[in-house]
């Protein structure tokens, strides 16, 4: 996983009147990343179909024993699927579908404005 991080000030900015962010791209060279996912189906009738899951993921970067930039959390889906046929040979789906996400979080690289430059955890 290539992830950006940060690298002081460009020094080489030619606007001396602004800051310039120097980020770097870095490897992640290893990684702990597990996880489940179930779902249950129950077919209603020739016609109707239910299905309901959930997804679980973890993952730590091995090296600073920290989270990946990207968790994906907890996720819980339920579809209802109808099922029709148009003719002896056509026949087809649809569906309506739910799903909720708990604990998920992207890592924001961007520091605040008017923050310290000379520190990189901003």
């Amino acid at each position: 996983m290539i992830t950006p991080a940060y690298s002081g000030i460009w020094e080489e900015n030619p606007d001396t009147s602004t800051v310039i962010d120097k980020w770097v791209r870095t490897n992640i060279h290893k990684a702990k990343i597990f996880g489940t996912e179930t779902t249950v189906r129950y077919q209603l009738n020739d016609k109707l179909l239910l299905e309901g899951g959930y997804n679980y993921t973890e993952n730590q970067n091995i090296t600073t024993e920290g989270q990946l930039p990207y968790y994906p959390g907890e996720s819980f889906f339920s579809k209802i699927i109808y099922n029709f046929k148009l003719s002896p040979m056509v026949g087809g789906s649809c569906f309506v579908s739910l799903r909720t996400t708990k604990n998920r979080s992207a890592w924001d690289w961007k520091p605040s404005a008017g923050s310290d430059y000379t520190n990189p955890d901003r």
